[in-house]
This record gives C-alpha cells, sequence and structure tokens, in this order.
C-alpha cells in the first residue's frame, strides 16, 4: 500500500460498497471513513430478522 491512502484499495473498498447497495436494496446510504465502510438500513428492514426492539 502507499501511504497515506493507496488509490487501489480504495478503489476495490468503494467497488464492494457499490456492489453491497446494489444486492441489498434495504441499504438507504454508505459512507466509509479511513478503512472501513459503515451501512444504514431502512427503518422496516426484515434483514437479519431485524426487529425492533
Amino acid at each position: 500500500f502507499e501511504k497515506p491512502n493507496d488509490d487501489r484499495a480504495l478503489r476495490l473498498m468503494n467497488a464492494c460498497a457499490t456492489s453491497m447497495l446494489e444486492k441489498f436494496p434495504d441499504i438507504v446510504i454508505a459512507y466509509g471513513v479511513s478503512d472501513e465502510y459503515s451501512f444504514v438500513f431502512r427503518e422496516k428492514t426484515e434483514f437479519y430478522k431485524r426487529r425492533e426492539r
């Protein structure tokens, strides 16, 4: 990796996040910070049998 930001790694992370958005329509937004991505699911999703509590 090239410091501070390796362009190949950043493109790979972005491509992975894009794939997640395409595969899981319940994801509302994905955002990356440093070397990780976070995904926000819509409130009423049943992904992983999600419940209110």
